[in-house]
């Protein structure tokens, strides 16, 4: 027997019945759902250390993310390596990124490291810093010729401080490659701390700064000869490049943000954004572009994705050539 009670639905009750439904579904927590960690794969005080808790600042300041940010150091390894897998290894879950720089791409051309850029997700790329040559104030040298035209003149005797097979010791090996037969004698001295130490203490005679690391340092006794940038960067270090002195040497150094392979598009583009609006700030533009030098550069999207290969193949033959020596 039909029971006459039970009548089809009409339009509004299926409505509401499916209003229901969606009431009832899961709703999907928007990005960032706990706090993001930055992997530095670089002591702390460095210039990518800096970097990334200036960037912390700027978010946590303007209220750019709605979760924290933490900075965690991970050192160890050629151009950071240890750090670097820590990165790749973590849950591609939109929470975890890395900060680097050329170092990740030399360490793997050179054959140190078995991490390689493109075992990540490319987020975007911040902060543009170059190389600066410098030598104590009381130095003989007072232009980049000169220094130069001496280690042409008397290879392998002007004691350079250096970081073995590091972006510091590429950018050296490019200065000797301005001028065919012009040779130094590279002192492995570590970072840039131990270069200023190392200079300082007259156990070098000439070496190599960031520029921003110069502006910061210059006071304590030391000339700067050239930057090695390819073209003068007012507002930045209005200093005569090498270029500009006859000598085709220069590299500069971006800052690269990476997510592990497989962290969701919302993610990456959350933390490109946030990256550029902190980059809108003035904390950041005194913190970097001011009191460190840096010109704030900002890449991201397939265009990013294209800079970085075109780097690799640039960079790759330069970090097999510094593994040989």
């Amino acid at each position: 027997m039909t029971n006459k009670s039970i009548r089809p639905l009409g339009k509004l009750a299926l409505a509401a019945v499916a209003l229901s439904v969606v009431t009832l579904a899961p709703a999907q927590a928007a990005w960032p759902e706990k706090p993001i960690t930055i992997i530095v794969p670089f002591g702390a005080g460095g210039v990518t250390d800096i970097t990334a808790r200036t960037f912390q600042k700027a978010a946590a300041d303007n209220n750019l993310l709605p979760q924290p940010m933490a900075v965690l150091n991970i050192t160890g390894g050629t151009g950071g390596s240890v750090g670097s897998n820590r990165a790749k290894s973590s849950a591609p879950d939109g929470h975890t990124f890395l900060l680097l720089h050329l170092a990740l791409m030399s360490a793997e051309a050179s054959g140190q490291s078995q991490v390689s850029y493109r075992d990540f997700e490319a987020v975007a790329g911040t902060t543009n810093s170059c190389m600066a040559s410098i030598v104590p104030q009381e130095a003989k040298w007072q232009t980049f010729k000169e220094l130069m035209d001496e280690a042409k003149a008397k290879p392998n005797t002007i004691p350079f401080a250096t970081n073995l097979g590091s972006v510091f010791h590429m950018t050296t090996l490019i200065m000797e490659n301005s001028d065919p037969g012009a040779k130094f004698r590279l002192v492995q001295v570590g970072g840039e701390a131990n270069a200023i130490s190392s200079l300082k203490g007259g156990h070098t005679a000439a070496g190599l700064l960031s520029v921003g690391s110069y502006l910061r340092y210059k006071e304590e006794g030391f000339r700067l000869l050239a930057v090695l940038a390819p073209e003068r960067q007012p507002g930045v270090m209005d200093h005569p490049t090498a270029k500009e002195q006859g000598y085709d040497a220069s590299l500069c150094i971006e800052h690269w943000w990476f997510a592990p392979k497989g962290t969701p598009k919302e993610a990456m583009d959350g933390m490109a954004a946030m990256l550029k609006k902190a980059m809108e700030t003035d904390y950041i533009k005194k913190a970097l572009f001011e009191d460190r030098g840096m010109a704030l550069t900002y890449d991201t999207g397939p265009g990013f994705a294209k800079k970085l290969d075109a780097t690799y193949e640039w960079i790759a033959p330069l970090a097999k050539s510094v593994a040989k020596k």
